[in-house]
């Protein structure tokens, strides 16, 4: 009978214990990761922001958890390509490693209507 318990009594122990801590492991990893996602967000916004302060940046999360960069009321696709370029320049230095979305939007002044989107861009 002894056996049976040692045998049978520490597995189920064990998973008991993995049972308390393992919500605990996930969630903290989950939250660090959705941290790192919003760092880097806000690194991409604060360099375009730094080359042009008059450029209207903000950043979110995407349904996936990626970071989702979003530029109001630029129309010219020259200036589009150069911001989506300072922002590539942010991912080849290395201080972004995540797939990013830049999107430029026409925003909807005073209206509960969603801005009209004019490009998206992943890198």
């Amino acid at each position: 009978m002894r056996r049976a318990v040692k045998y049978v009594g520490v597995p189920l122990a064990l998973a008991g214990a993995a049972a308390l801590v393992g919500p605990s492991i996930w969630i903290a990893w989950a939250k660090n990761r959705e941290a790192h996602c919003m760092h880097e967000g806000h690194v991409i916004v604060e360099q375009i922001k730094a080359q042009d302060p008059s450029i209207n940046a903000t950043w979110t999360l995407d349904d996936n958890g990626q970071p989702d960069v979003v530029i109001r009321n630029v129309f010219d696709r020259e200036k589009q390509d150069v911001i989506l370029a300072w922002a590539k320049a942010v991912k080849q230095q290395g201080r972004v490693h995540r797939r990013i979305s830049l999107d430029f939007q026409q925003e909807t002044p005073h209206s509960s209507l969603p801005d009209t989107i004019l490009r998206t861009e992943h890198f």
